[in-house]
């Protein structure tokens, strides 16, 4: 999966997706950015402004686990075309999780504010 956030403006929504992170956490991340994310990324198709993944490597507290085991990102238009997205295929993303990771997201959307150069 290509990571292009050059089309991404001030105003879109940004739909992130926080992966809880604990002592038995699994993650696979291939398979999330390979099939995945990349389903979603398929629906999504033209709408599709950018997308990330991010991998925990540490925390403020070196004694600590990161807060979440990983946190995946995509930015669209507006709301109406996630909203679209999820109509689609939510019920078989969410039937996808368990072949990625034992623990149950937590999505937050947002608006990007303030972006600069």
């Amino acid at each position: 999966m290509k990571n292009d956030l050059s089309k991404v403006k001030t105003g879109m929504v940004k739909m992130s997706i926080f992966y809880p992170n604990g002592a038995d956490t699994t993650f696979d991340f291939d398979y999330y950015a390979n099939k995945h994310l990349a389903n979603f990324a398929e629906v999504l198709g033209d709408d599709l402004m950018g997308m990330e993944i991010e991998k925990a490597i540490g925390s403020a507290n070196p004694d600590e686990l990161p807060q979440f085991v990983a946190v995946g990102t995509i930015y669209c238009k507006n709301m109406a075309v996630i909203s679209k997205a999820m109509e689609k295929v939510g019920a078989h993303l969410n039937q996808d999780i368990p072949n990625y990771t034992n623990v149950m997201p937590q999505i937050m959307f947002s608006e990007v504010v303030d972006l600069k150069s």
